[in-house]
Parts: C-alpha cells; sequence; structure tokens
C-alpha cells in the first residue's frame, strides 16, 4: 500500500489531501490550540491533526516535555480508541509509537540526512516514509507492505503526519 499527503513548505492550517495511488481517500490538517489550552508554552510543539474521510480521526495532544515526549489520544468519530507516544529525551530516534489490540506501529527516524523513516508492528519493519520533493511536488509518502495487516489509509497518513510534525525537539 502506498499513500501519499502534501507537504507543507511551512506549518499550515490547511487541508493536504490524502492519496492512495492516484485515488484521494480523505484530507488532514495540523491545528493548533489557543495559548492558555497548550500543553507546551510554544505552538511549535502543539501538534494535533485532523483527519476527514469515509472514517474521521482526530489525533490531539495530551502532554510534551522534551525529557517525556509526546502523548496523544486518538480519537475514531469522537470515540477514544487509542493513543500515540513519541520517543523520550534528546538523545534517541525520534519515533511514534500507536498502539492498537495488542501491537504497536511504531515510524522511527533513520540517521541519515535525507527525511525518512521505517515502518515497523511490534519492530519488525513493513514499510518506509519519505520526504519528497524539494521545490516542486512535494508530498510524503508512506510505503507499507499490508499483506498481514489491515490499514485504513486515512489513519496511516494522520500517524505520519504526527510523526513528521513532532519531529523538531530541540
Amino acid at each position: 500500500m502506498e499513500i501519499t499527503f502534501d507537504r507543507p513548505f511551512i506549518a499550515t492550517q490547511k487541508f493536504l489531501n490524502i492519496k492512495q495511488g492516484n485515488v484521494t481517500t480523505g484530507k488532514m490538517r495540523r491545528w493548533v490550540r489557543p495559548p492558555r489550552e497548550r500543553p507546551s508554552s510554544n505552538p511549535q510543539y502543539d501538534v494535533n491533526i485532523e483527519v476527514v474521510g469515509s472514517t474521521d480521526y482526530q489525533i490531539t495532544q495530551q502532554s510534551f516535555s522534551v525529557r517525556e515526549g509526546y502523548y496523544w489520544e486518538l480519537r475514531q468519530d469522537n470515540q477514544i480508541i487509542s493513543s500515540i507516544t513519541s520517543s523520550k529525551g534528546l538523545k534517541e530516534k525520534h519515533r511514534v509509537d500507536y498502539h492498537f489490540n495488542e501491537s504497536v506501529l511504531t515510524i522511527e527516524a533513520d540517521w541519515s540526512m535525507k527525511p525518512e523513516g521505517k515502518v515497523l508492528i511490534d519492530d519488525r519493519e513493513i514499510g518506509r516514509t519519505r520526504g519528497v520533493g524539494l521545490l516542486t511536488n512535494r508530498h510524503f509518502s508512506v510505503e507499507i507492505d499490508s499483506r498481514n495487516h489491515q490499514f485504513d489509509p486515512n489513519l496511516v497518513a494522520g500517524i505520519a503526519y504526527t510523526f513528521w510534525c513532532s519531529n523538531n525537539r530541540g
């Protein structure tokens, strides 16, 4: 399964199209809360994602600290279904963990200079995500071997966008 979504030049609250192949499956946007409602005083660290499609998802940040990382609630149609956490501390590779059933889907940054990451389920690599395009045709892509696991492409795109938006922690 290959999923792509727009890669903005700067932080934006506009909706980004989500595509599986050449078919648009949904849209999503990052949103920022008013200053008094944020877990952090800096809006750069306020990562909330709204995904709209056949099923709507909200990834809402509950806490953030450089030492403890991020913690998000994942809602499906306004019902809490899971959580997403990030790596802790500045010395760890950046990653986000989506907890589902008895498993964990992880997106973990590579140590390279390129904007890339591995997609893992229970520490077994099943795909990759990367930033594509420099000035034109800018987008993120997520490629997953989905033979053993079925995921909503809009949910995967939302988790990947959460990974990319929360990547700046220092």
